[in-house]
């Protein structure tokens, strides 16, 4: 399977804003609105630019996976496709990885499980479980103005997500909107104290904070911002080099997930011979049983049967 990166958040969080200027083309719509509804993975092609639609992407030889999806229906094969780019030769997304967008969560509470998710028309929860599951590395991107956790993203967290945690990238983008400290004190502990409520750690978990304006932008204009504007930056570089080490995180992720399996096996091992052990025990104990129920009568009667027929044996004197 390719190397993975998944990106998830809210509508208008950044996230297509955040892939175009890492693949260095806008390929990607932007807007305050939600502009995509669909699950698009963009993936680096040496000679061409095409796009191919989800019963194409489904049978891809490179990713053979991709045929478990075709379990979440018709719905959802019209909302997922590949766009595979000719990027320019500066651009710094490296061949091999491709990079997934998904729809912008909503602040709509998914009732029951059979919702399909909001009335998307498929499972959403379970799209976002299976590609996080595969991912190996999955960005989580907040806007300040709305940096808690309701709605379908708390759901997508509690439910989609559940145990991989240690895949996470947390990332308060868009700070540059923010006009003071304040505001980002405000902004930035009010993810903190969501996300712990949602992720089991003690601690509360690393976040990011950076925006995906140029730095340069502000000062071109004449203006100083009361933020320290070039901090951010510098953690919109880390994340980036997260993402472009995520073709390395692909292969340790592939070794821990064959220990783990091994491991599962070993259990499953270890408990199919204890309970073939205690069969075999109780198989043993039942046997022993039976002959001492029904061996010593029978052996009993056909003594007394053998004496009446043949009578006592004879006792040299």
């Amino acid at each position: 399977f390719t190397p993975m990166v998944l990106v998830v958040g809210n509508h208008s969080a950044g996230k297509s804003t955040f892939i175009n200027r890492l693949l260095g083309v806008s390929v990607q719509e932007t807007g305050v609105a939600p502009t995509d509804d669909g699950f698009t993975v963009l993936q680096r092609h040496a000679t061409k630019t095409e796009v191919e639609d989800g019963p194409t992407l489904l049978s891809c030889p490179e990713n053979r996976p991709f045929k478990e999806l075709q379990r979440f229906g018709q719905p959802f094969w019209g909302h997922f496709r590949r766009k595979r780019l000719l990027l320019p030769e500066d651009s710094i997304m490296p061949f091999g990885l491709q990079i997934v967008d998904t729809p912008g969560m909503i602040d709509m509470p998914v009732k029951s499980e059979s919702s399909m998710a909001g009335g998307r028309g498929y499972n959403f929860l379970e799209v976002v479980r299976w590609f996080a599951k595969r991912a190996d590395l999955i960005l989580l991107l907040f806007d300040p103005d709305r940096p808690g956790t309701t709605g379908e993203s708390l759901d997508v967290l509690t439910r989609s997500m559940a145990g991989l945690d240690h895949k996470f990238v947390i990332i308060l983008n868009k700070v540059d909107q923010l006009d003071s400290s304040v505001d980002f004190a405000r902004a930035y502990g009010t993810l903190g104290w969501a996300l712990s409520k949602v992720i089991p750690r003690k601690d509360i978990p690393q976040i990011y904070t950076m925006y995906n304006s140029g730095v340069d932008d502000d000062k071109n204009n004449g203006k100083v911002h009361k933020l320290p504007l070039e901090a951010f930056r510098k953690k919109r570089e880390e994340v980036v080099a997260e993402v472009l080490r995520a073709k390395t995180r692909h292969w340790d992720n592939v070794i821990t997930a064959t220990e783990d399996t091994l491991r599962q096996l070993e259990m499953v091992a270890t408990v199919t011979g204890a309970v073939r052990q205690r069969v075999r025990k109780q198989s043993t104990e039942m046997l022993g049983y039976g002959v001492l129920a029904f061996g010593l009568p029978g052996l009993t009667i056909g003594r007394l049967l053998q004496l009446k027929w043949t009578g006592p044996a004879w006792v040299p004197a």
